[in-house]
């Protein structure tokens, strides 16, 4: 699969040839309404090692429509930046787009690992608010981030209650 050919180490010219491929696909429409319509600028993102390509990725990833799919867009759009583009930009990029929650999960996980425990609960409690009634199922994961910081910093009391709600 063109997944799978991306991974691998391509000659240049072979690369620069499946990368045209991917967006011309995606530009013409080839694949729409088939997962594969936003997969091409995936792959085509897996491919390139330059910016100015990033730059081509970045500017069809914008005008992606439907909620799963603006929300997929945006999680490609972050990895894209994090590679060619410098810390403040992927810094406002996520601020505006933390409603995301792939981009949340993500930023959860990063202030978790570096023990930065406020910012974590700080974005699980957001989170909460943000998904509670119309995504009760993710209300649910903020919860259980927040029981798993509580059990992590030795909070008896915060574990009890961040328990009780999983």
């Amino acid at each position: 699969s063109l997944t799978k050919l991306a991974e691998e180490k391509l000659p240049a010219p072979l690369k620069q040839k499946v990368f045209e491929y991917c967006i011309s696909s995606y530009k013409r429409k080839i694949f729409e309404g088939w997962d594969w319509h936003l997969g091409m600028l995936y792959i085509a993102s897996k491919l390139t090692d330059k910016e100015s390509d990033a730059d081509i990725i970045l500017a069809y990833l914008e005008s992606v429509n439907g909620n799963y799919e603006r929300e997929k867009a945006q999680s490609f759009k972050l990895d894209l930046l994090k590679r060619f583009k410098d810390t403040k930009e992927v810094e406002e990029f996520i601020s505006k787009h933390i409603s995301n929650s792939k981009i949340r999960k993500q930023e959860i996980e990063k202030a978790f690992e570096n023990k930065n425990f406020d910012r974590a609960i700080e974005l699980a409690k957001d989170g909460i608010k943000c998904d509670e009634q119309s995504k009760p199922g993710l209300a649910k994961d903020w919860y259980d981030w927040l029981l798993k910081i509580a059990l992590t910093q030795n909070d008896t009391p915060n574990s009890i209650k961040y328990a009780r709600r999983s």
